[in-house]
């Protein structure tokens, strides 16, 4: 029964990382993640709705796109196998955790949450040395408010607000 839950989150994982593909390349090229069907960045054909499993049509297609034929970069099923690895792992520290409770389940998303956020950067810095604003402010800013939302409930606020501007300073010594 937890290998059936498993292969879901890597399922699920993968999906999201298909997700993060069209983050990485919209977003450098200023294109909308929401309001364009998925393209072919060489021909500009539409995908087919059956083209667009993850991972699964990488391996179909030969790596190639069905329409112009031109190879697709192997940034694609790398980022959506990572993201599935990292659903998992994520997943099974939460259920190995000693205690379950919501602050827990929100843990396991935020760490979740954080992967994406360095796979598109990690992803974005090797594929085109950008570090992308649009992906990591967002990030902080998510991060901070419910680390401090998690902790509040925990009994923890002032423990870790004292880390949040020790490892600030940290970081701000670091670039100065």
């Amino acid at each position: 029964m937890v290998a059936i839950y498993y292969i879901i989150v890597f399922v699920t994982g993968l999906c999201v990382g298909s997700f993060l593909n069209v983050v990485i390349e919209r977003t450098l090229r200023d294109e909308s993640i929401v309001f364009r069907a998925s393209h072919c960045l060489m021909c500009d054909k539409k995908i087919k709705w059956y083209d667009l499993c993850p991972l699964i049509s990488f391996l179909f297609l030969r790596g190639k796109c069905r329409a112009c034929g031109s190879k697709i970069s192997w940034q694609y099923p790398l980022v959506e196998l990572f993201t599935g690895l990292f659903a998992v792992l994520c997943v099974y520290g939460y259920l190995n955790s000693f205690s379950a409770s919501l602050t827990n389940e929100v843990v396991w998303i935020l760490n979740f949450f954080i992967c994406c956020v360095l796979v598109v950067i990690f992803t974005s810095d090797i594929r085109y040395y950008l570090i992308l604003d649009e992906v990591m402010i967002p990030g902080i800013f998510f991060v901070f408010f419910v680390k401090l939302w998690v902790a509040n409930e925990n009994g923890l606020l002032l423990h870790e607000l004292k880390y949040f501007f020790i490892s600030g300073a940290i970081g701000f010594l670091f670039f100065f």
